[in-house]
């Protein structure tokens, strides 16, 4: 019997993840802060390219690379994608909560569709639990985790899940 990991997944975190989004409310409506050795911004075809240590930062969310492209639409930022050995990604949920952690090689954050993309060595933490594949997706809005693994032999093709239990009070 084949069993759809992926499926797990998704069951798993529709239990574990709480109702609030990934992001502090107000972080959507907070100024992005970029800091980079280098920009190429090319405003007509709305993307701009920073390279070198790159950091970016807008409230709690934070996104660090080699390299982060910026994808814009009439002057809105609509999607960033990070490149490093690995990406990184953080971002506090609510007050109350612990900092999410994300990683890999590429990340790819559509801001309109509030979907994370973390692709090749992935892995996604939070609040001690742990999700790892070759491509994670996480829908902000679902608050979904879609993960699947390689084809490649030398990642053992497999997803992994690392869930804590839940301490009684």
């Amino acid at each position: 019997m084949k069993f759809n990991s992926s499926l797990l997944l998704t069951l798993a975190t529709s239990v574990l993840f709480s109702a609030s989004a990934w992001a502090l409310p107000e972080d959507r409506g907070q100024p992005i802060r970029i800091k980079a050795d280098s920009a190429d911004i090319n405003e007509g075809m709305g993307r701009a390219v920073y390279s070198g240590n790159v950091t970016m930062d807008q409230g709690s969310i934070h996104i660090s690379g080699d390299k982060i492209t910026v994808f814009t639409t009439d002057g809105t930022v609509t999607r960033m994608v990070a490149e490093g050995s690995p990406a990184h990604y953080r971002e506090k949920p609510a007050a109350d909560k612990e900092i999410i952690k994300a990683y890999g090689h590429t990340i790819d954050y559509a801001i309109a569709r509030e979907q994370v993309t973390l692709q090749h060595n992935a892995q996604l933490l939070q609040e001690g639990n742990s999700f790892s594949g070759d491509t994670i997706h996480y829908n902000t809005v679902t608050q979904t985790v879609s993960a699947q693994s390689s084809d490649r032999a030398d990642t053992g093709g497999r997803v992994e899940m690392i869930i804590q239990p839940k301490s009684k009070q």
